[in-house]
């Protein structure tokens, strides 16, 4: 099949210095904007330009460009969007291909050739503009509530991480991101208001539906047009639209059509997880509301609806959540019944306070410290596990058997079989083999025979145990790890800590001056010494030098006849060491250096050799570096045990740059 001159396989991006276009994304980052840009000319180093319209995501020097700007950026780096650099994380680049980006570029200078033009985006710059400045006037001394309310009733292109840790650890996380309840609030608060104008709302009975129409959809505007908003927008406007022209619309109608319009605008929403929760929380809604309200006991109308509605959602996400984020807050359902009132009080108080902020000031503080502290709270007693697929099923067959049989017998006897399989079901081997993760600091991690080891810094500043290890052990059945300390700080057990809030620690592998960190610790603690060997299934670790201040203990994993070398960071008293035993292995490890040191392969006679991408251009190893070489820039390397004696490779989503030995 012949391709298109102008198609994106034929784009030289090696060559390309100077890109035009216009910003179709609201540039985001303190140090650095990010944004999307929809190209229009295309220059090359030789003189060249060429008209090309493709949408590349872009990294440049902070300066004030706005959403509908056409600029010129120059000096830039153009290259495609790399994939999730370990297994079970976020894959950013299928992520920005369903909005159809397939490159980023890094520029150096941006010209503003032209401001946004129109009517509506100036508008709508000024409306934020002026939230921005009242909250920094009002909220001076009090950031996290004036973050907190920008978030919550305007939106930002990115919750900071505070904020989301709360959210997503207490189970409110849509709360805290613009979605549907803030339109509903929006509309809660449109009528409230416009009740002394009810006779006239009578005598005119069209001009309330068109009025809170426009009202929606320019608070959708101001908003950033995301999808749960789109999604609830179209809805109530099909609603008042119905209301304008006498014609009824059922919810579900509601619902198709909002999906069928979305999805002819960008048929790749349909893998957006933001777009799956949303219809399915609103579908849910519509669907078990009623079949729950009939179940539940004699009680207050108003309270029946504020539990179903709660049940009937967490119910209905519980896959998608285990799917997309590999855990679940059982907790949540009761957090959004307690939080509900907070986060629906500081949404109205916000809209009211853009217009009258002396009067609405003070309740707004009240009721966004209220959300703030709340959330905080709970986030702390929020304990969280992540599901087997068969035990969803097994949840949501028990709720099916509950609700349909009145009579204890049948239920007992048709959940027991279930039950009994979920009990014994044994998870899928993943096989014997080492992962060394692509991260800051050293990160390893040992499944042999059964036996999971995890080999990690105590210091976790960067959280990599949680965005790094946890998407990794999420979909397999581990219930207790060993861990073993690779760099010590003396101040902190930060990885320890993090285990202990998902997983047990079996056992923790120290050194002896900390082993009073932890004097009430339910897990076992060694101290690190010469010669100690640690059983590990089928193979076993030695520790071949205990280290010291700066420098960790050196390892070797013997697998049968395969001997791996791991040095979390090597000083000069682990380089004497070196030069005394003159190592030979099959793969050698190194993950960083303290102080100025070379090795050569007189100290290590190894195979293949891992490195951090730091050290791709540092003469530390420029002897040792003759061999194969894997560097941890951009992905994680694994060993595998499964191809006798091994396999090793790069992984990428798939077996790339394999070596079998």
């Amino acid at each position: 099949m012949e391709i298109w001159k102008n198609n994106l396989k034929n784009l030289d991006i090696w060559n390309v210095c100077g890109i035009e276009g216009k910003v179709v994304s609201q540039p985001s980052g303190l140090f650095r904007k990010k944004f999307i840009l929809k190209t229009e000319k295309f220059i090359y180093s030789d003189g060249r330009r060429e008209r090309r319209k493709i949408k590349i995501y872009l990294s440049v020097p902070k300066t004030k460009i706005f959403l509908g700007d056409y600029i010129r950026v120059e000096e830039i780096k153009i290259q495609r969007i790399r994939g999730a650099k370990n297994p079970g994380g976020f894959d950013f680049r299928k992520y920005m291909e369903r909005d159809g980006v397939f490159l980023k570029g890094k520029g150096k200078d941006v010209i503003i050739l032209s401001h946004h033009q129109g009517l509506i985006p100036s508008f709508l710059y000024s409306v934020r503009k002026r939230v921005k400045n009242l909250l920094e006037k009002y909220f001076k001394n009090m950031p996290e509530e004036r973050t907190l309310i920008e978030t919550v009733s305007f939106g930002r292109d990115k919750v900071p991480d505070f904020l989301k840790d709360i959210g997503i650890r207490s189970g409110t996380y849509h709360f805290l991101v613009i979605s549907g309840f803030h339109i509903g609030f929006l509309y809660f608060l449109i009528r409230l208001l416009t009740i002394p104008f009810s006779l006239w709302n009578n005598r005119h009975p069209k001009f309330f539906p068109a009025f809170s129409l426009i009202i929606i959809w320019i608070y959708a505007l101001i908003t950033g047009l995301k999808i749960p908003v789109l999604r609830a927008s179209l809805m109530f406007s099909f609603f008042l639209l119905g209301e304008i022209f006498d014609r009824e619309i059922s919810g579900f109608s509601s619902i198709y059509l909002a999906c069928f319009f979305l999805l002819l605008k960008n048929p790749f929403s349909l893998y957006n997880p933001s777009f799956q929760l949303s219809f399915t929380a609103t579908a849910s809604l519509l669907f078990m509301f009623r079949y729950l309200k009939r179940n539940i006991g004699k009680i207050p109308s108003f309270i029946k609806n504020y539990i179903v509605g709660g049940i009937a959602v967490h119910i209905s996400l519980l896959p998608l959540l285990v799917f997309h984020f590999g855990n679940y807050y059982p907790l949540g359902i009761i957090n959004n019944l307690i939080i509900l009132p907070f986060a629906s009080s500081t949404v109205i108080f916000s809209i009211l306070f853009f217009f009258l902020p002396f009067i609405f000031f003070f309740p707004l503080k009240i009721s966004s410290l209220l959300f703030f502290k709340t959330a905080f709270l709970l986030s702390k007693f929020s304990p969280s596990f992540s599901p087997d697929p068969l035990f969803v099923l097994f949840l949501y067959y028990s709720i099916f058997i509950i609700l349909k049989f009145k009579s204890l017998i049948p239920k007992i006897l048709l959940i027991l079989p279930l039950l009994s399989v979920l009990i014994f079901h044994n998870a899928r081997s993943d096989g014997d083999k080492i992962v060394f993760f692509s991260s800051k600091n050293p990160l390893i991690f040992v499944n042999d025979g059964g036996q999971h080891i995890l080999f990690a810094s105590d210091a976790d500043r960067r959280r990599e145990i949680e965005r790094i290890f946890f998407p990794y052990v999420k979909n397999k059945k581990i219930g207790e790890i060993t861990l073993l300390h690779t760099c010590f700080s003396f101040h902190h057990h930060g990885s320890v800590m993090e285990i202990l809030k998902r997983y047990r620690i079996k056992r923790l592998y120290d050194i002896p001056v900390r082993k009073n960190y932890f004097p009430e610790s339910n897990f076992e603690i060694i101290e690190i010494k010469d010669g100690e060997k640690i059983k590990a299934g089928k193979g076993t670790i030695n520790v071949l030098f205990e280290g010291g201040f700066g420098e960790s203990p050196i390892y070797i994993y013997r697998y049968g006849k395969v001997e791996i070398l791991l040095i979390p960071k090597i000083g000069r008293h682990g380089k004497k060491f070196l030069e005394r035993k003159g190592i030979k292995c099959e793969v050698c490890y190194i993950g960083g250096v303290n102080g100025r040191i070379k090795l050569s392969r007189k100290d290590i006679e190894t195979l293949y050799l891992i490195l951090q991408a730091k050290y791709k251009k540092f003469i530390v190893f420029e002897n040792l570096c003759k061999m194969e070489t894997f560097y941890l820039n951009d992905s994680a390397v694994i060993i595998d045990f499964s191809v006798p004696p091994f396999k090793i490779y790069k992984w990428e989503g798939r077996c790339y740059n394999s070596r079998i030995w």
